[in-house]
């Protein structure tokens, strides 16, 4: 006997092919860029039908997700041809790679169209995908490494030394160094919130260690 499909089982059957044809058209023209290539009058109508598409599949609708699922589909089919129709051409990814430490590849793209499309493309490769709009975001935040690169023009970043590895400790050796520096090396433990020495402690205090 065969066992009869539920109403989710025959929702998700209908679902499929319309993501394979929406995942085709984000590889083709890159996330949320076809739709930005089209008529605003076209833009509207496909708003309209895609807002009662999820609404049908939120609610667990299954004849109007039957019917409603061929449409998308021939919407989708008709913004591509308009879009080619109007002379846009497909997204063509402009990447520069690179390979990273642990293995993974480095790649930088120009657009946020492009990154997604990058990882959509990977087939199998281990990506690390970034925009230029992302590193115009967290290069500011990087702010020691960002001011470096400003003061010394042409200068390379050839490694990061693990915070702990920087720690005070690991240069201020014991001796006259230590007794002529060790309020610097005070401040930068305070920097590192790494815990004080009991000479150290005076020294920050106005205390003769």
């Amino acid at each position: 006997m065969t066992p009869r499909l539920s109403d989710a089982d025959l929702i998700q059957a209908e679902i499929i092919p319309v993501d394979e044809v929406m995942r085709a058209s984000e590889r083709k023209w890159g996330v949320g860029r076809l739709i930005c290539l089209i008529e605003p009058a076209i833009l509207a109508r496909w708003k309209i039908g895609f807002d009662k598409w999820n609404a049908a599949i939120d609610s667990g609708d299954m004849q109007a997700v039957r019917e409603l699922a061929p449409k998308i589909r021939q919407a989708l089919a008709f913004m591509d041809k308009q879009a080619t129709d109007a002379g846009h051409a497909p997204l063509v990814i402009s990447s520069f790679e690179t390979a990273l430490e642990d293995g993974r590849v480095l790649c930088l793209v120009r657009t946020a169209a492009e990154a997604s499309a990058a990882v959509q493309q990977a087939e199998g490769r281990h990506l690390v995908v970034w925009s230029m709009e992302e590193l115009a975001r967290v290069l500011p935040k990087l702010e020691t490494l960002y001011v470096t690169k400003a003061l010394f023009s042409g200068s390379r970043v050839e490694g990061l030394v693990p915070r702990d590895e920087m720690a005070p400790q690991r240069w201020v050796s014991n001796g006259r160094w230590n007794e002529i520096h060790q309020q610097d090396a005070a401040a930068l433990r305070g920097y590192w919130q790494e815990p004080l020495t009991p000479g150290e402690e005076r020294v920050r205090e106005g205390v003769p260690a």
